[in-house]
C-alpha cells in the first residue's frame, strides 16, 4: 500500500489523470484474483511484473495496458505503404485478465485512449504503433474459433508478423483459470470460447501464439 500512496502523489506530480492511476492499479486486483484462482491463495505469481507501473513506465488505458517500447523486429512495410523501422519508439501493449470482452467498442476506446495520453509517441504522419506478442494472437485461431468470436476481431486488428505453434496448450491457464491446470477432458464448457479450444485440444489440433502490430490514426485501426 505505501507504494501505492507514493505512486499517487508523483501522478499528481505530473498532472495525470487519478482515473488513469486507479485503472492502473486494477491490475493489482486482476493478479490477486488470478493468484486465487489459479495457486488458492491470495498473492501474485508473476510479482516482478509491477515495477513497470511504480516506474510509470506502463499504464493501463480502458481495456489494454500500455507501456514504453521499440520496435524490435527488422524494418516492416506493410501493403498499402506504411514503413515501421527497426527500434522505432512503439508502445507495447498486454491483456490483463479482467474479464471484459474484447468488443469493437472496448478495444477502440483502449487504443483511442492510449493515442490521447502517449502523444509523444505519435509519428510524423499521425500513426501511432501498437505491438504485441500473445498466446491470442496465434494464426490457427481462425481455424477453429467461432465465425463471431471476439477473439477473431481482435486479431483482425494485427498485422500478425510471427505465429508459432504448440505442441501443448501451456496457456490454457490463461483463458480457464486454475481449470486449464486440469486435464483437457475436465476443462470447463461455460462458452462457445471454452468449448473451442477443449475440442481443438481433444481432437489432437495445434495451439500456439503470435507476435503483431496494430497501426492506429486516432479513430480508426488501418493497416
Amino acid at each position: 500500500m505505501i507504494c501505492n500512496e507514493v505512486l499517487l502523489e508523483r501522478y499528481r506530480a505530473e498532472g495525470i489523470s487519478e482515473d488513469i492511476y486507479w485503472e492502473s492499479m486494477m491490475d493489482m486486483k486482476y493478479k490477486f484474483n488470478e493468484c486465487l484462482d489459479c495457486k488458492g491463495v491470495y498473492g501474485s505469481f508473476v510479482a516482478s511484473w509491477f515495477d513497470g507501473f511504480f516506474r510509470m513506465m506502463r499504464y493501463s488505458m480502458g481495456r489494454f495496458q500500455f507501456e514504453y517500447s521499440d520496435f524490435d523486429r527488422e524494418d516492416y512495410t506493410t501493403e498499402s505503404g506504411i514503413t515501421i523501422k527497426k527500434d522505432e519508439e512503439v508502445l507495447g501493449f498486454h491483456i490483463p485478465w479482467s474479464g471484459v470482452s474484447l468488443t469493437d467498442d472496448v478495444r477502440i476506446d483502449s487504443y483511442k485512449k492510449a493515442y490521447e495520453f502517449f502523444k509523444e509517441h505519435r509519428r510524423p504522419d499521425g500513426l501511432m504503433i501498437f505491438k504485441c506478442g500473445s498466446w491470442l494472437l496465434y494464426k490457427g485461431h481462425y481455424d477453429f474459433l467461432p465465425e463471431k468470436s471476439n477473439v477473431l476481431r481482435f486479431m483482425d486488428d494485427f498485422i500478425i508478423l510471427e505465429s508459432n505453434e504448440k505442441d501443448e496448450f501451456n496457456d490454457a491457464w490463461r483463458l480457464y483459470g486454475g481449470a486449464g491446470y486440469k486435464k483437457p477432458e475436465e476443462w470447463p464448457e461455460d462458452n462457445s470460447l471454452y468449448r473451442a479450444f477443449k475440442q481443438r485440444v481433444l481432437s489432437g489440433g495445434k495451439t500456439g501464439s503470435g507476435f503483431g502490430i496494430v497501426i492506429f490514426d486516432g479513430e480508426k485501426v488501418v493497416k
